[in-house]
């Protein structure tokens, strides 16, 4: 060999120098000459060319892994884009909430609303910081570990005064949960909940969390089933709905089908829709 030279994509090259008597391999994503310092036999020639279609398929691997590992991060961001909208969503519920009682004319306790104010402006902060987190790595996200009756506690003052049911605590042992998922999870059933009480005022909510041989919570109200239609693809894909049960409990059953846990709609019939989620008790 005197020499080579070499074309990728819009990449090009050689070394060594170039000579009358060369062998061509070219594919569309490779194009190798070698350069040889006598004329070379068809055998030999043939050799070369064997060498570069494997050369070229080496190549285009690679250019496929490269292709995967950025479609990898792209999905990674684009999920977490979705999750992250949802719960800036909640967040806004939860502000709008302060807001509300601090706005109002009628409230004259001021102890209650510096009580509110202390319990909600740290959780708030507390998911802020972990959605920037999360924006800023999103393929490096992770799932942290809470004990579950703490996690209930906070959970129940975080909704303390918007007449939500929470049933009694039973765990076994002191067990805990992936934070992340549950918090997820929690807000888009209680958010959701709570918008379909909007419409319909006699609506209770009801929360439980139970803890045997695998967690379970359950999130019920007493309304109106979810349609057919919609509950055919609801968790699977995202559903085109008004009253937002489409793409943040697809996220949510996709976050937690990733934790080891899974997320259903356990019962749907007038009066009673319970949704669950399950999974194991650490």
């Amino acid at each position: 060999m005197a020499g080579l030279a070499w074309r990728a994509g819009e990449l090009q090259g050689s070394r060594g120098s170039a000579t009358p008597h060369a062998v061509e391999y070219a594919s569309a994503e490779l194009a190798l000459t070698v350069f040889s310092r006598y004329r070379l036999s068809p055998a030999l020639q043939w050799h070369l060319q064997l060498l570069g279609q494997l050369l070229g398929g080496f190549y285009v691997a690679k250019l496929r892994e490269e292709k995967l590992r950025e479609a990898s991060y792209l999905q990674a961001v684009h999920e977490t884009g979705a999750r992250t909208t949802h719960d800036i969503k909640n967040l806004l519920q939860s502000l709008n909430v302060l807001v509300s009682v601090a706005a109002d004319p009628d409230a004259h306790d001021a102890a209650r609303l510096n009580a509110l104010v202390r319990r909600q402006l740290p959780l708030v902060a507390q998911r802020l910081t972990q959605t920037l987190e999360r924006l800023q790595r999103p393929e490096l996200e992770g799932e942290t570990y809470l004990g579950a009756a703490a996690w209930w506690e906070g959970l129940a003052r975080q909704y303390q005064h918007q007449g939500i049911e929470f049933a009694p605590l039973r765990l076994a042992g002191e067990a805990r949960l992936p934070r992340s998922l549950f918090d997820s999870v929690a807000d888009n059933l209680i958010r959701n909940a709570l918008a379909k009480r909007a419409e319909q005022a006699s609506l209770r909510v009801q929360v439980s969390l139970e803890a045997g041989g695998e967690l379970a919570l359950r999130v019920r109200d007493t309304g109106a089933a979810v349609p057919q239609d919609v509950a055919a693809g609801l968790l699977r894909a995202p559903v085109s709905s008004s009253g937002g049960l489409g793409i943040g409990l697809y996220q949510a059953a996709r976050q937690a089908s990733a934790t080891g846990y899974h997320l259903v709609l356990e019962t749907n019939r007038d009066g009673d829709v319970c949704f669950l989620l399950a999974g194991p008790a650490l």
